[in-house]
């Protein structure tokens, strides 16, 4: 994969939810992206409030996991979001 230089913003979607395929190349992408590209910020769709709250875990807040992950879209409540978060 080769971002080219000077792009601020990378789009992926997807065409279902809840389908571990896409879920786990969605993991090996933001892997390559952080490890490779230094990216630090993704955007995901979600309600606001349940986004403020796993930002605040992200951000080391003391906040479990479970608890800022319990309120998201079921479809995100899979291993490989686990892994990402």
């Amino acid at each position: 994969m080769t971002i080219p230089d000077g792009v601020q913003i990378i789009g992926l979607g997807e065409a279902t939810h809840n389908n571990g395929e896409f879920q786990s190349v969605r993991l090996d992408v933001f892997k390559v992206l952080v490890e490779k590209y230094g990216v630090r910020t993704f955007v995901l769709e979600e309600d606001f409030a349940n986004s403020e709250l796993m930002n605040r875990y992200l951000s080391g807040e003391d906040i479990e996991l479970q608890e800022a992950w319990e309120k998201w879209f079921p479809f995100y409540h899979t291993q490989e979001m686990a892994e990402l978060f």
